[in-house]
């Protein structure tokens, strides 16, 4: 499996507009809670990369704006880089894909490339987190990925 990581600038460029729409969002006329919501979503990503979720909206802008000001402090150098992982390896997958570490949060694409007799040659395995996620960033990544394909197939056991 290659994952490939998100660019410097574009993440860079979206913490960005996620600041700006969550300081638009802090700055309405709503009630507190879904100002707070609005901010969650619009810095979802940043949040789980940063590991604050837990904060109030404010301090979550804060801490965005702390790390846009001085990208230095992101801690993170793989950017723009791709990395083969072993599939059989569970700890690596979660980590880059199941929203357990850091790194799932700047994977821009994952590709599992294999033999699928079953499948049409043109067919493409996206593996989405669903919708309605109580995370508004693994929301955004399936609402995001659903406007790429030209139709969808669930697959169960």
């Amino acid at each position: 499996m290659t994952v490939r990581y998100v660019s410097r600038e574009e993440f860079l460029s979206k913490l960005k507009d996620g600041l700006k729409d969550a300081e638009t969002a802090l700055s309405g006329e709503q009630s507190a809670e879904t100002a707070g919501d609005e901010v969650r979503t619009a810095l979802g990503r940043f949040t789980g990369f940063f590991g604050i979720r837990d904060r109030t909206p404010t301090q979550m802008i804060e801490f965005c704006k702390q790390r846009l000001s001085n990208p230095e402090s992101i801690g993170f150098t793989g950017f723009g880089t791709s990395r083969e992982i072993a599939v059989e390896d569970d700890a690596l997958v979660a980590e880059h894909l199941a929203a357990q570490g850091k790194k799932a949060f700047v994977v821009e694409e994952c590709v599992l490339e294999g033999r699928f007799p079953e499948w049409a040659p043109q067919m493409e395995l996206i593996d989405m987190p669903g919708t309605n996620d109580i995370d508004p960033f693994r929301t955004a990544v399936t609402e995001q990925a659903q406007s790429k394909v030209a139709g969808l197939m669930l697959i169960t056991k």
